[in-house]
């Protein structure tokens, strides 16, 4: 997670990229922690930290959960979504 790139936002704003919903998952979960250890590195007084999808899914990143599938091929055809709601189709069973 810490190998991830980052950039500088305004005002001691660090944010992190993220490649996937479970990445994601796993920053909400840690980032106090990881909060943690940047404030005793870095002595800012409005210092804080954030992150955001990429979403550059056609470079090569894999798609592990079935979620990521979903939303990935929602994005390739807009009418998916249309078509599970017509018939009543449940993506996450």
């Amino acid at each position: 997670m810490l190998k991830q790139p980052f950039r500088l936002g305004e005002k001691g704003q660090v944010v992190l990229s993220i490649n996937s919903s479970v990445q994601e998952e796993l920053f909400i979960e840690r980032k106090g922690e990881i909060f943690g250890y940047l404030k005793s590195r870095i002595d800012h007084p409005e210092l804080s930290l954030t992150h955001e999808l990429s979403s550059n899914q056609g470079s090569g990143n894999k798609l592990y959960t079935d979620r990521d599938k979903f939303d990935y091929l929602k994005n390739e055809v807009p009418l998916l979504q249309s078509l599970i709601d017509k018939l009543g189709l449940d993506p996450e069973s």
